[in-house]
């Protein structure tokens, strides 16, 4: 047996090796006379041989023999080591593994042991959900579902499926993104599983698996180029989560008797983790590439068994620490630009590490740390309304501790989202996340109402594509319980003309050269930051930004903020080249312009909220015009607003811009200036509420 063993062993290392570089659509594993199984011997009995119908006693056998089965009949495994079948009884000897490959998979020669096996294994059985539903919404899915009726959470929703043998999967579908993602991830089969193990009803497993069936037929492995749905990045890693939770929670189950399906389901495994570990389907850089590395680790800590599963491991743990370095900070901001996404990441990578410790997988410590930072950031991003700004692919979604796994461990962030009402206060009110994101807030509800604190937000940083909209240097402002001036959002991920105009420059609250986009490339990235921000001795907070995503072009935004309700944004885009510079301000709906000029420009809210808006450099050289556009609050919201356009030409764009947050319609600025004072910039003004005159000071540099 000791020879055996090393000759096995040998076996295994060749033909890891041949799977590793063998391609996809050849047998890239062991040849299917490799026989992956032994059993052992555990309780001295005897073997059996067969005459016709009848088993009759032969020889007889001690503890700790091992054997090759070829595959089990009724309660024996069947052998043949001396070119006779023997019966051993399964209830004296133990199954066990080798390396299995996938050629073995492939054959179905062993699928019987196959079944066998991964039934009895109970590695990894605890889940990792992806999407976690109610049980109200669970039994309304599935029993729609049952009647082939599925329900998307994505817009159109719906999935008509009258006949499963004959469904359509690759075709004569709606074209939305996200809904064809949904659909090829197997959401219906998480709704499913979910929906079983909450009510019991076979009848969802069942179905589950007609669906796994279907899909699988539709989409083998081989033509896996050449469909964009059923073998997306991100797509392919989610569904490898449901299907491992969908066969932990079948296999317990009396369904569990088609040995041929979880054959077939484990060589699914195995092509997945194929697929997954290959370089050229991989995103670096990028949070789906985290989900590939999530899904690789989940397959190879599962299923250690496969023959690859070690160097799928190392790869997926080499990976993904590279993600993680790469776009989580180290203060636990997540840089894909969007506040949506800081939530939704830190959501699936703590129970990422809850899934990973309750199955005693070990994971990177840096990693566990960073993850476990993130909250923190949410704190500061929420806006005093609880919502969260619309800075790149981001909703205005709405913040409450219920959302965040372990929420008490972060007594400032439950303070943010419950607005005052439970936690503990935030120690600050101005700072930077990262080079990312600048933020200012009045007051943190202590002495005034919380939802009334003024909301200053600026974005930069160009890490990466991933949700990244041409939005640098772009601001939101908010106060007295809603919002002035406010980005566009992402509308919803589909082609269409709101999702391109989204993507465009000219929709955020930026200055740019006329005509042209922010160039986002590889030779960018890095291209763009917020620089620091500070509180004054005087109270004046302080936020600077630059990019060169312009070519020949630096753009630099430095933003005062008094505490007195009013910002001064002072914009200088340096180029060799005479260009027409715009700087926009989109502003919140029902906002409606009653004054438009240059030097002061009045828009009010029917709640009585004003915002005045003065060009105080060089007006003379300022065309301004009053625009329309649109914000997207949510997905498929897709709502008027005006647009405040300050046009110039020159070969440096130079902006000084002060906005003021009235309180009601009286509230405006009356007059304001600027002098020169030896190195300073010196602006004043004075609202209509008082005669006191306020002041800005700043030194007199545009760099």
């Amino acid at each position: 047996m000791k020879v055996k063993r090393i000759a096995i062993f040998l076996i295994g290392i060749i033909l890891t090796l041949t799977l590793i570089l063998a391609p996809v659509n050849h047998k890239n594993a062991a040849s299917a006379a490799y026989n992956p199984f032994e059993v052992e011997i555990t309780k001295a009995t005897n073997l059996y041989t067969k005459t016709g119908p009848n088993l009759y006693r032969n020889k007889y056998i001690g503890v700790g023999r091992s054997f090759d089965p070829l595959k089990w009949s009724g309660a024996y495994y069947v052998i043949r080591p001396y070119k006779t079948y023997y019966y051993i009884p399964r209830n004296d000897a133990k199954l066990k593994m080798n390396a299995i490959y996938l050629s073995n998979l492939q054959s179905k020669e062993y699928h019987r042991l196959v079944s066998e096996y991964f039934t009895n294994s109970s590695v990894g059985e605890h889940p990792y959900l992806y999407n976690k539903y109610n049980k109200e919404d669970l039994k309304r899915y599935a029993d729609a579902a049952i009647t082939g009726k599925w329900k998307l959470l994505a817009y159109p929703y719906d999935v008509n499926v009258p006949d499963l043998s004959s469904f359509d999967w690759r075709s004569n579908l709606p074209y939305y993104n996200s809904y064809l993602f949904q659909l090829n991830y197997l959401m219906v089969v998480e709704q499913l599983t979910q929906a079983y193990q909450e009510f019991g009803n076979e009848e969802y497993l069942k179905y589950a698996k007609e669906i796994i069936e279907s899909w699988y037929k539709n989409f083998p492995l081989k033509g896996y180029k050449s469909y964009k749905w059923g073998y997306n990045d991100h797509g392919t890693a989610l569904r490898s989560f449901i299907l491992i939770n969908f066969w932990n929670v079948y296999k317990h189950t009396s369904l569990n008797t088609d040995t041929l399906f979880v054959n077939d389901l484990m060589k699914l495994f195995y092509e997945h983790g194929w697929l997954l570990s290959q370089e050229s389907f991989y995103r670096p850089k990028n949070n789906h590439g985290m989900f590939q590395d999530l899904a690789l680790l989940a397959i190879s800590e599962t299923f250690p068994e496969f023959g690859s599963s070690a160097s799928y491991k190392k790869t997926a743990l080499t990976r993904l620490m590279k993600q993680i370095e790469h776009g989580i900070t180290v203060e636990g901001l997540h840089q894909e630009h969007s506040p949506s996404y800081q939530l939704y990441i830190y959501d699936s990578l703590i129970n990422f590490v809850i899934w990973a410790d309750k199955n005693q997988f070990v994971l990177p410590a840096e990693m566990i740390r960073r993850i476990k930072e993130m909250p923190k950031q949410l704190t500061y991003l929420t806006k005093p309304n609880g919502t969260l700004p619309l800075f790149g692919d981001s909703q205005a979604s709405v913040m409450t501790p219920s959302l965040v796994v372990n929420a008490d461990s972060y007594p400032e962030m439950i303070y943010s989202f419950t607005k005052g009402k439970s936690g503990i206060v935030p120690e600050k009110k101005a700072l930077n996340l990262s080079n990312q994101f600048a933020v200012f807030r009045q007051h943190w509800g202590e002495s005034e109402p919380f939802e009334q604190s003024v909301f200053f937000g600026m974005t930069a940083g160009y890490h990466s594509k991933a949700h990244k909209h041409p939005d640098d240097l772009s601001i939101e402002l908010y106060g007295f319980g809603g919002d002035y001036i406010v980005e566009t959002g992402r509308y919803a991920y589909l082609a269409g003309t709101e999702r391109s105009t989204a993507m465009k420059t000219e929709a955020h609250n930026v200055v740019h050269v006329e005509g042209q986009e922010y160039v986002l490339n590889t030779e960018t990235i890095g291209k763009s930051r917020i620089e620091n921000v500070t509180i004054h001795q005087d109270g004046t907070m302080e936020a600077v930004g630059s990019h060169e995503l312009i070519s020949g072009l630096k753009s630099k935004r430095k933003v005062l903020y008094d505490q007195e309700q009013t910002f001064l944004i002072i914009d200088a885009a340096n180029s060799s080249y005479t260009n027409n510079y715009i700087q926009r301000f989109h502003l919140a709906p029902d906002f409606r312009v009653i004054q438009s000029d240059v030097r002061k420009t009045i828009a009010t809210h029917p709640t009585g909220r004003t915002l005045t808006m003065l060009q105080i450099y060089g007006a003379h050289q300022i065309d301004s015009a009053v625009g329309e556009s649109h914000v997207a609050y949510k997905d498929f919201e897709w709502v008027k607003r005006s647009e405040l356009r300050y046009k110039q030409k020159n070969r440096q764009g130079r902006y000084m811009t002060l906005i003021h947050l009235g309180k009601n319609s009286e509230d405006t600025i009356l007059n304001s200036k600027v002098a020169r004072e030896g190195e300073d910039y010196v602006v004043t003004y004075t609202t209509s509420l008082d005669n006191e005159t306020k002041s800005f000071r700043f030194p007199a540099s545009w760099k």
